[in-house]
């Protein structure tokens, strides 16, 4: 079983024809842990050049885990991603 692959929201996306805000858009997609975790770090002040170091992974792993949190959250840039993590609870 997956449960610990990702974290499944619990409320209900926007109809397809509507695009959805961000605030719909990060209640409807699966995050996993390890993008949980970087949220996290982000919002405590951490550089993507630190969170690599401290969850050993590459610098460009991170790097790209931003990319994909920032399309899921319709976020263009990293205190954009932040931001709205706060706001809906994910970090």
């Amino acid at each position: 079983m997956l449960k610990n692959a990702y974290v499944a929201a619990a409320v209900r996306c926007a109809p397809p024809d509507n695009k959805p805000s961000p605030s719909e858009q990060a209640n409807c997609r699966p995050y996993f842990e390890r993008e949980l975790e970087i949220l996290r770090l982000l919002r405590s002040g951490k550089s993507m050049a630190e969170i690599a170091g401290i969850i050993n992974v590459s610098y460009k792993t991170v790097a790209n885990s931003c990319a994909v949190l920032k399309r899921k959250l319709g976020a263009r840039t990293p205190l954009d991603l932040v931001r709205i993590a706060v706001e809906n609870k994910l970090a």
